[in-house]
């Protein structure tokens, strides 16, 4: 699913046309411009001349108008006939004609073309400076229209607590001027709950898009499109909040409803089926996700193609499942092979491309080479850094990979040294109540103790355990995670009873939790059983 920007441009017959083109692109299921330039076929529209016809102010031509509304009226179930579509658009587009004269670039649309391009930090300032020289009232359409689209650009900038504040400052302005009620509105309270979450702040997510499911339910009904893709998006962070069972059955419900909906090959309902997999794997089940994504992955390339970037991140999820259910060479084949497939397709320093780099790199490391990871990863932070920026969330993520395999690798203080830098970036970047900031406190913790220094990484894990709670809530996942590392320290310290304490009540929480069988909580009891023998025998 790929929504695309709409042009600024006042009100008259042009805007109108681009209003009715992004919203037919919405009833067909937002396809991407190189799904749709496939779907046209070889050599009618490119997907760079079908991006501008939504994205730029200019009047895009009558032909290209004429064979993209076509392909979308027949996506969307029970729409008019295309024939009636196309009709209806070439009167848009003549009154449109009638009035459009050309001129030079706007900086809008040079932050459009940098946003294009990936280089959102530009794309902001671009766009910034276009709300200034427009002159706009505040309250205007076109101004709060251009605010929404610097937010979505600073949060993929890598500022997605910036990203939420300015949502929240929409959310209100929106709803002032044109009602609560209002789509401009509904649709700034989803983005405000994205960047809430990817902000790190998974449960507030939670509570903005609860309380939107239920306005779309009642303002649009439970089947719209709109409302399925708040449920979506709610579940998604219900599971990053730490409900991994309740995210599957959620996702499971969708998957049912996006099928009968929308048609089971529709994009929609395969995303739906991405995440089931997802959610049931961190719900304890490695080997059926992988199973799962393994016929998605078939699914996928029947409907969308082997080079659709859906295909190509199904298939990275399919290797990272493969790799937590144990066959590490299993998943370092499909990624060896994802990475020449995402070089030739998506270029060497796309960031998917990294990601996959950065995935064969942790694999192998698992696999037992922590020297040639600690090399890889060396290599993909540097370009990480030169391309996306030091403090981009993807790069912090490089590094923390790094940190840990040089611990791995045998340099434990070189580790500790490493994430205490990550806690500092981090919290400076992304805030220390983030979710990324606490697993970095996390980490710190344990190679402070693997270096030695067990009273200190006692001290943090408490500390931590305490700030989780408070934060994430008891039962987060990160929380018995903590948990479970304060015990283990607390035991290499000498404190054998009391790590068996901890121990016994976390078993017991995680089993309430996650279940019996989860594989943390086996791992737990195993644990248990084990220090609980090693103390008897003292």
């Amino acid at each position: 699913m790929a929504r695309l920007a709409a042009p600024l441009l006042p009100p008259g017959p042009r805007r109108l046309l681009s209003d009715e083109l992004h919203a037919l692109h919405r009833r067909g299921g937002w396809p991407s411009v190189r799904e749709l330039a496939r779907a046209l076929g070889n050599g009618v529209a490119s997907s760079s001349r079908i991006h501008d016809a939504f994205t730029k102010s200019r009047l895009p031509a009558w032909g290209l108008v004429e064979v993209v509304v076509g392909d979308l009226a027949r996506r969307v179930p029970g729409g008019v006939a295309a024939e009636q579509e196309v009709v209806r658009f070439h009167v848009l587009w003549d009154a449109a004609a009638a009035g459009v004269f050309p001129g030079p670039a706007s900086p809008l649309e040079d932050a459009e073309r940098a946003a294009a391009d990936g280089d959102h930090l530009e794309a902001v300032r671009l766009g910034s400076q276009a709300l200034v020289e427009s002159g706009l009232d505040s309250d205007a359409h076109q101004s709060l229209t251009l605010r929404n689209r610097i937010a979505q650009w600073q949060g993929k900038s890598g500022d997605a607590r910036g990203a939420a504040v300015a949502f929240a400052d929409l959310v209100r302005d929106w709803t002032r001027v044109q009602g609560a009620d209002h789509s401009d509105s509904l649709e700034a309270r989803e983005s405000l709950g994205l960047w809430r979450g990817d902000a790190g702040d998974a449960q507030g997510a939670v509570v903005v898009l609860e309380h939107l499911i239920e306005d779309r339910t009642r303002i649009l009904g439970p089947e719209h499109l709109d409302t399925l893709k708040a449920r979506r998006h709610c579940a998604h962070w219900r599971g990053e909040a730490g409900d991994a069972q309740d995210a599957a059955a959620a996702f499971g419900d969708l998957v049912r409803d996006f099928a009968r909906v929308q048609g089971r090959d529709h994009p929609d309902t395969l995303n739906a089926r991405q995440e089931l997999a997802t959610w049931r794997g961190h719900a304890g089940d490695a080997r059926g996700a992988a199973e799962a994504f393994a016929d998605l992955i078939d699914h996928q390339i029947l409907i969308q193609g082997a080079d659709h970037p859906d295909s190509l991140d199904a298939r990275e999820s399919y290797a990272h499942w493969l790799g937590e259910a144990g066959d590490l060479a299993a998943a370092l084949d499909v990624l060896e092979k994802l990475l020449t497939d995402r070089t030739r397709i998506q270029g060497a320093e796309h960031p998917g491309t990294l990601l996959t780099g950065e995935n064969i790199a942790q694999w192998r490391g698992e696999a037992g080479d922590a020297e040639t990871a600690v090399k890889e990863l060396d290599r993909l932070v540097q370009v990480r850094a030169r391309i996306q920026g030091p403090d981009h969330p993807d790069t912090l993520d490089a590094r923390d990979q790094l940190a840990a395999w040089r611990g791995h690798a045998g340099d434990a203080k070189g580790a500790a040294e490493a994430f205490a830098d990550a806690v500092e970036r981090r919290g400076r970047v992304q805030g220390i109540g983030h979710r990324d900031t606490l697993e970095a406190r996390d980490s710190w913790a344990h190679w402070m103790g693997a270096a030695g220094d067990v009273q200190t990484a006692v001290n943090t894990l408490r500390e931590l355990v305490r700030d989780q709670t408070r934060v994430q809530g008891p039962d987060h996942p990160d929380t018995l995670e903590a948990r479970e590392g304060l015990a283990i320290w607390r035991e290499h310290g000498g404190d054998a009873l009391g790590a068996v304490s901890l121990l016994t009540e976390l078993v017991q929480d995680r089993t309430r939790i996650q279940g019996p069988d989860h594989p943390d909580t086996v791992a737990s009891e195993e644990l248990l059983s084990r220090w609980s023998h090693s103390a008897g025998d003292r």
